[in-house]
């Protein structure tokens, strides 16, 4: 049997965790503190509650040794000190104990826990939803269109929120950020599966997972390119698709999202002020080569039978091909805005969202046969791991 170490002064935990690891095929070692540990390993799980200090002499002791590690209390700088120091995963107690079980499982299976190498194998798609003009709605139709992605067509969907000054998606989901991408900074250079899903949010009735920025104009500054270029990079191997709602400002966010992404949808009400801000923002684009490194395309929103400026005009007046034309949708949408509601869940298909489904509905079916004729990807196993 495989020895593994178990270092914890719960004696509930250590019966559980004890009865767990045997019945995998482990030999538990238990001890109360590591300066009791008279057995120098090598051992082949090391497994330890939060109050087990990880000392130098500690960290000899591991051997390399996988380290899984179970907290008391959801504190994220808890947890990112673990991880710094080189945790493989974390659980609450008592609430992930199956999860904790089925992670064991993982380790079963040769190769499961092994890293992609970086560029290898499919990529998820990155879809970055922009506007010069503020309140054009792409925060609301990148989360349907997310949303759409993950619920009606179940691909592994991230929704990452940019504008890291104020947020906006958490509001859409009735949420209250506790962890953002910016908490990713401290393990930029081992960054990992295990540190992604500890920064992301899910709404209890919509499996889709969110990740949100700092919403917070100090730390906002702090924020740098290469952590969200790794980010991006680590999402694309574990995602279908990354869908980013970018900051009507061009600051490191903004222009990290557009370099990134695979396809930009510019979105566009019609009217002259949109269209003005539009015209001012080409040039940039054209300069730093966004259209030559990402297909952009026009999302049209908000059309009205009365609006001046039809979706023709528009395709006279700008040079892009429109992605989709989504009527206005004001009452329709705005219970969902001001309870903080999924539009889509696993478990409803509003019918008062039909033909706002249907307006979106050429542009995410694209989309998905573009993903299939890629071919699979491992979202599906990641997916999986995210609910553990």
């Amino acid at each position: 049997m495989k020895p593994a170490l178990v270092l914890t002064q719960n004696p509930l935990l250590a019966r559980q965790v004890e009865r767990e690891l045997t019945d995998k095929g482990y030999s538990p070692l238990r001890y109360a503190d590591w300066r009791e540990v008279t057995e120098r390993g090598p051992y082949a799980l090391v497994v330890v509650d939060q109050h087990a200090p990880l000392t130098p002499e500690a960290q000899e002791r591991l051997m390399n040794a996988p380290l899984i590690v179970f907290l008391y209390e959801d504190q994220f700088t808890g947890a990112m000190a673990w991880l710094e120091a080189g945790a493989q995963a974390i659980f609450l107690y008592p609430a992930e104990l199956e999860a904790f079980r089925r992670h064991l499982d993982r380790l079963e299976t040769p190769g499961s826990d092994r890293k992609a190498p970086a560029g290898s194998g499919p990529r998820g798609k990155v879809l970055a939803f922009y506007s010069a003009k503020g309140g054009s709605g792409k925060t609301v139709l990148a989360s349907l269109v997310a949303q759409q992605l993950s619920v009606l067509y179940q691909k592994a969907t991230l929704l990452m929120d940019l504008n890291a000054q104020f947020g906006g998606v958490e509001a859409l989901y009735n949420l209250e950020p506790r962890r953002s991408y910016l908490d990713l900074q401290p393990v930029i250079e081992e960054l990992n599966e295990y540190h992604l899903k500890s920064v992301i949010a899910r709404h209890v009735d919509a499996p889709l997972d969110l990740l949100l920025g700092p919403a917070d104009p100090d730390k906002a500054t702090y924020i740098e390119e290469e952590l969200l270029t790794r980010v991006f990079q680590l999402a694309r191997r574990h995602y279908d698709f990354i869908v980013l709602d970018l900051p009507s400002a061009l600051n490191v966010q903004s222009f990290s999202g557009l370099k990134s992404a695979d396809h930009i949808y510019y979105v566009l009400t019609p009217d002259s002020l949109a269209i003005r801000a539009f015209k001012h923002v080409k040039p940039i684009f054209e300069r730093y080569h966004l259209q030559q490194a990402a297909h952009v395309s026009l999302i049209i929103n908000r059309v009205h039978r009365k609006s001046e400026i039809t979706p023709k005009d528009i395709e006279r007046l700008l040079p892009l091909p429109i992605a989709a034309t989504v009527r206005a949708q004001y009452f329709t949408l705005q219970p969902y805005q001001n309870m903080g509601k999924p539009f889509y869940t696993s478990r409803q298909r509003p019918a008062q969202l039909k033909s706002l489904t249907q307006d979106l509905k050429p542009l995410v079916e694209s989309l998905v046969k573009g993903a299939q004729s890629h071919g699979s990807s491992p979202a599906k196993l990641f997916a999986r791991f995210m609910e553990s």
